[in-house]
């Protein structure tokens, strides 16, 4: 599996997509306790002093979000944290009451500040009344969201030349500038790219200019590896656009390999293709493709009911040996509201404490049992 996809599935940074529809609770739903929800807290109060900096972001999440109105203990810890992974995993979940903390503590990661802006709406940026400083990229990106045109005029100088470093959480924040401008900009400088952030480059480019998607993809795939062509194919689920899904049709009908079979979950993701594909993907002997058929499940369970058969699957996937197929299939259970069956207290933690998925689970389990 390659580490970007990795990554963003832990980190729960894949696009998470929005909920539509709720189904019905597996008859396995629990009811949170008093007693329920202090255990799980007491055990994510561990988690958030982790030296795994993957298991303090979640366990901090979490807290953040289960915490009363007007306190902000947790959220200021994982803004202070050391760790960009820690300030961005809070800037993502919690934008509206994050961004003012790295607005005003300009020592804090750049991407992080990005991150947050980027998750606010336009009419809550406008309402910032601000300007951050041009050092970084990620506050070049921070500065257009702002609408400065200095900083825009910047960061379009830059696309020009593909002269970014490699990070996925910025190109996401470049993604919600809404900038058509930017996308053609990013696909002008595709051909002057490194080959580790051509593919991103092309997939905001194309979110953000949908007449730049053709020559765009075409750019970035150019005696593209597989690993490049299967980051397209996850990237285009995530910057979902009628291009995109053209591009996915094509290659789900493109030759025999992984790319094809990676393409047509893809399309049970986005384009409503029998679910029966996935669900006989997440038995895969290889866990790369159950881990992306849980991902392409959760995009699939926020559009369209899943019978029970997968949920009752899903469930199942949260005790996998692969650690990126559990977080995948509790991300899967999150989206479609089925929160009671991610984790049930007390036997569940005695299997696999600090693992990643298991924090994941609590965090998503306390924070919705407060909600």
């Amino acid at each position: 599996m390659r580490i970007s996809m990795l990554a963003w599935i832990l980190l729960g940074l894949m696009g998470c997509p929005r909920q539509t529809s709720t189904p019905a609770a597996p008859d396995s739903a629990i009811r949170r306790t008093q007693n329920d929800m202090a255990v799980v807290e007491a055990h994510l109060l561990s988690a958030a002093a982790s030296d795994d900096p993957i298991v303090r972001a979640h366990a901090l999440v979490g807290l953040a979000k289960a915490s009363k109105v007007g306190d902000e203990q947790f959220l200021l810890r994982g803004v202070l944290d050391p760790s960009p992974w820690v300030q961005r995993a809070i800037a993502r979940a919690l934008p509206q009451q994050a961004a003012v903390h790295f607005i005003n503590r300009t020592e804090r990661d750049s991407v992080a500040r990005a991150l947050a802006l980027a998750g606010l709406s336009a009419d809550e940026r406008k309402e910032l009344d601000l300007q951050i400083g041009r050092t970084t990229t990620g506050d070049l990106v921070g500065g257009a969201l702002l609408g400065d045109a200095d900083a825009t005029e910047a960061l379009l100088a830059l696309a020009k030349e593909g002269a970014f470093p490699p990070e996925e959480d910025l190109f996401w924040a470049m993604g919600q500038t809404g900038s058509v401008v930017l996308g053609e900009a990013l696909a002008e400088g595709i051909p002057f790219a490194e080959d580790l952030i051509r593919v991103q480059m092309a997939l905001v480019s194309q979110y953000l200019a949908p007449k730049q998607a053709s020559s765009a993809l075409s750019a970035a795939l150019s005696d593209a590896t597989i690993d490049q062509r299967l980051e397209a194919v996850e990237g285009l689920v995530v910057y979902d656009t009628p291009a995109g899904r053209q591009f996915l049709l094509r290659a789900s009908k493109g030759p025999a390999g992984t790319v094809r079979d990676h393409a047509k979950l893809a399309m049970v993701a986005l384009v409503g293709e029998p679910l029966a594909r996935a669900e006989e993907a997440l038995v895969s002997p290889d866990r790369d493709v159950r881990a992306w058929a849980a991902t392409c499940l959760m995009h699939a369970g926020a559009e369209r009911p899943l019978h029970r058969n997968l949920v009752l699957a899903l469930i199942n996937a949260r005790q996998d040996e692969a650690p990126a197929v559990r977080v995948a299939a509790v991300r899967a259970l999150e989206v479609m509201s089925a929160t009671d069956a991610i984790v049930i207290p007390g036997g569940f933690w005695a299997r696999k404490p600090d693992s990643v998925s298991t924090v994941m689970a609590a965090s998503l389990w306390l924070s919705a049992g407060k909600e």
